[in-house]
């Protein structure tokens, strides 16, 4: 730890980095789980969203009275 690199370019611009820490654990199973009940819960939503414009939209009166109907 504490190590520094040697200075190097990219499109941003020059770069120093320093190392501060490392990472014993490996999270990579984290991160896909993560990743997975994201999709899922976007997906589940949306249906879900659906299923409640639909009920809204079934639910719904309108009565639509036409003038001309009410003269006679």
């Amino acid at each position: 730890m504490g190590e520094i690199s040697q200075p190097f370019k990219s499109v941003y611009g020059w770069h120093v980095i320093k190392l501060l820490d490392k990472r014993i654990a490996d999270r990579t199973e984290d991160v896909a789980k993560n990743r997975a009940y994201s999709m899922l819960f976007r997906r589940k939503f949306n249906d879900e969203a659906q299923t409640w414009l639909q009920e809204l939209r079934a639910a719904a009166y309108v009565e639509n009275i036409n003038e001309q109907s009410d003269e006679r």
